[in-house]
């Protein structure tokens, strides 16, 4: 299990342990080949450090970016899920726009037909009016009434 280390602490450390090794090295008259070979390993650790260090900015790196990655997926899928709701609203205005029409071309056309037939009555009607208007036809079977008419027309 990895435990996060504070870099300057680490380094700090590192610092430490190289002049008590000095210090010791002095004190102590250990061999300039140990020196130097603790001095490998500390460069070896301090190297290390800087690499995990290095990592660390790196993953921070791609972590940022799959995180706009996820971001403009989401965005996308907004903005998808918007324009089909749009989409599917003027499909259905302009359906409804069409039926509309319809209804109202079937209405206009029984209007139409219902006008032409009126027509057709009433010229029916005028040409009954001036032709079967007479004053023959008015009296057929009213004897009385045709002679009141023709002393009516003899006196004008």
């Amino acid at each position: 299990m990895r435990r996060n280390v504070n870099m300057p602490f680490l380094f700090q450390c590192l610092n430490r342990i190289v002049n008590y090794i000095i210090m010791e090295s002095w004190m102590c008259r250990i061999s300039i080949q140990r020196c130097m070979l603790l001095d490998r390993s500390i460069s070896f650790l301090k190297n290390a450090a800087l690499k995990s260090l290095e990592y660390k900015k790196q993953l921070l790196i791609v972590q940022n970016q799959q995180a706009d990655l996820t971001t403009f997926e989401s965005n996308i899928e907004l903005f998808k899920d918007s324009f089909l709701k749009t989409y599917g609203n003027a499909v259905k205005k302009h359906q409804e726009a069409i039926d509309g029409i319809d209804k109202a071309i079937s209405q206009l056309t029984k209007i139409k037909e219902a006008l032409q037939l009126s027509d057709k009555h009433l010229n029916a009607a005028n040409n009954k009016l001036t032709t079967d208007l007479t004053i023959k036809r008015l009296t057929k079977n009213a004897d009385s009434v045709y002679d009141k008419l023709i002393e009516i027309r003899g006196n004008q």
